[in-house]
């Protein structure tokens, strides 16, 4: 049906960290955007502060960390405890704890703290690279659900705060992103989801302190931090379904993987203000226990003090089983499927350093495909000697008419640029291929099938020290938890959490798992579909 009014892929309410972040990830991938906000400007001070560890991690796949680090953000390493002095002469240092613990696996060990209206104008200005803005004062009104247009079944109606001027769009998606003041989630009938206050009074100051108070340091907004990682979760999801790659039964996933982290969060600002509020020996063991993962197991505070530091780093976060995190329960029943390994569906990839062996370079392998919507399949094909068969059989299998590798090829295969690093046979994943070997000892041309080959910058030796695991041979198989002899396959959603990881044998059973896999969302038939029964 032809569309008679402005039409657009996804209209986004609201100009705060969530939509502004959904707003950036789609208007990198092509789509159209009508973005709202009912401000007349953006945020200029105040509200959240900063970026937590593992979003910092994302930033920086996305390109924009050296944006944010060009503001000269604060580094906040760790958290200082004061207790009153003895004789009540005042207050005393008693103890520090590192922000970011040495048992979380993080590139950037720290808080970075800048204030929310620049974090936001660093996502304005890259929406506008993309040919996206924020349009301003408008709010909308009314939206309704026309069942006779099947493209853009939304018609979505909005008012100008300051001149009354009204307008009406039709859309596909409709995202509100206004907190508690929301029209969409009123009319809805979405209840807001909140837990009853607490007892303990606190207080959070935006403002210059003139103090000798030795170290003031303002506290980063993990509500923010949380809302851009539910915007990544949703915009990669409206992509696959977009490109035709998945079924739109991915989208429900949102909720069912998102809304427990929300839960999550709410439940541990309501318990920690609790137990903060009780003795400062109880704090003293939290900080003891801080410095090593089995110390102070017993005490509820320190319990409860080493969760949020998992859980505000982002690293403690995880998603359940359902169709895009394999588990026993799986449609996907192939007995390759590697169940007991550091590579946990649902949990974020591992970091690993490796060298890319075209150039030499030294890399950080989780960072080598870009966020650009794609899923990024690492081959970690062990030890040369012992995969040349199996990586063989691979991308022979690979190449089968039903494979996932061939169902999903892009339809200018043949005119793609032989520059493109990232997506030369498909724009919905990315082939890397990891030896457990020294760069020297790799030569792509001989040890590499050549559609593998083809992504020649994403071939890698694993052979770098890593302090986390001294003694192995091969660092990097050696915190995916893979054996550098067998090897192994893991499929990474494009938000950098594990789909899946399989056995990488010779044959075609590990392309068959993987096609079991993707069958269980794809839009094609894929290897031999097996059932797909909702998780």
């Amino acid at each position: 049906m032809a569309c008679s009014q402005s039409c657009f892929d996804i209209v986004i309410v609201g100009a705060g960290p969530a939509g502004l972040f959904l707003g950036v990830c789609l208007a990198r991938w092509g789509y159209r955007i009508k973005h709202i906000d009912n401000r007349e400007l953006p945020t200029i001070s105040g509200r959240a502060d900063g970026l937590q560890p593992r979003t910092l991690h994302l930033w920086r796949n996305m390109g924009l960390k050296r944006s944010f680090m060009a503001h000269e953000p604060g580094r906040v390493y760790e958290v200082s405890f004061w207790d009153p002095a003895p004789a009540g002469k005042g207050i005393r240092r008693s103890r520090t704890s590192p922000t970011c613990p040495k048992y979380i696996d993080a590139r950037y060990p720290f808080t970075a703290t800048l204030h929310q209206g620049a974090i936001e104008r660093i996502l304005i200005e890259d929406m506008a690279k993309n040919g996206a803005s924020v349009q301003r004062p408008w709010s909308i009104t009314d939206f309704d659900h026309c069942e006779e247009d099947s493209e853009y079944p939304l018609q979505v109606s909005f008012r100008h705060e300051q001149n009354h001027q009204t307008e009406t769009v039709r859309a596909k998606y409709l995202f509100s992103a206004t907190g508690s003041q929301s029209l969409v989630r009123d009319r809805l009938g979405i209840q807001l989801l909140h837990r009853d206050p607490v007892s303990h009074v606190w207080g959070v100051i935006d403002g210059v302190v003139q103090t000798n108070f030795p170290d003031i340091r303002p506290q980063a907004g993990q509500g923010m931090n949380t809302a851009m990682h539910d915007s990544l979760n949703l915009a990669w999801k409206i992509h696959q379904v977009e490109a035709g790659f998945a079924n739109k039964s991915i989208l429900s996933t949102y909720e069912s993987e998102r809304k427990p982290i929300a839960k999550a969060l709410l439940d541990f600002d309501a318990k920690y203000a609790a137990l903060f509020s009780q003795s400062v020996d109880s704090m003293h063991q939290a900080v003891e226990a801080s410095q090593a993962p089995g110390k102070g197991e017993g005490n509820e505070f320190v319990k409860t003090f080493k969760e949020k530091q998992e859980f505000t780093s982002g690293y403690g976060v995880s998603y359940p089983a359902n169709e895009l995190n394999w588990s026993p329960d799986h449609p996907a029943t192939s007995a390759l499927f590697l169940g007991r390994c550091k590579l946990r569906p649902g949990y974020v990839m591992p970091s690993a350093n490796v060298t890319r062996v075209v150039d030499g370079n030294p890399v950080q392998l989780e960072q080598e495909v870009p966020l650009n919507g794609s899923f990024r399949i690492f081959v970690f094909a062990s030890k040369p000697g012992s995969s040349r068969q199996a990586l063989s059989d691979l991308a022979v299998n690979l190449q089968k008419p039903r494979s996932f590798f061939t169902a999903y090829k892009r339809s200018d295969e043949a005119t793609v640029s032989c520059h493109e690093r990232h997506n030369p046979h498909s724009l919905l994943y990315t082939i890397c291929t990891i030896f457990a070997a020294s760069r020297d000892d790799i030569e792509i041309s001989e040890m590499v099938p050549s559609i593998m080959a083809r992504y020649s910058h994403h071939v890698y030796a694993d052979d770098a020290w890593d302090v986390r695991v001294p003694d192995a041979t091969a660092s990097a198989h050696a915190k995916m938890g893979l054996d550098v002899g067998k090897g192994g396959v893991a499929v990474v959603r494009p938000d950098g959490h594990v789909g899946c990881a399989v056995q990488l044998i010779e044959g075609r059973g590990t392309v068959r798992a993987l096609d079991q896999y993707f069958s269980s969302f794809t839009t094609k038939v894929v290897g031999q579909r097996v059932a797909t029964a909702r998780l």
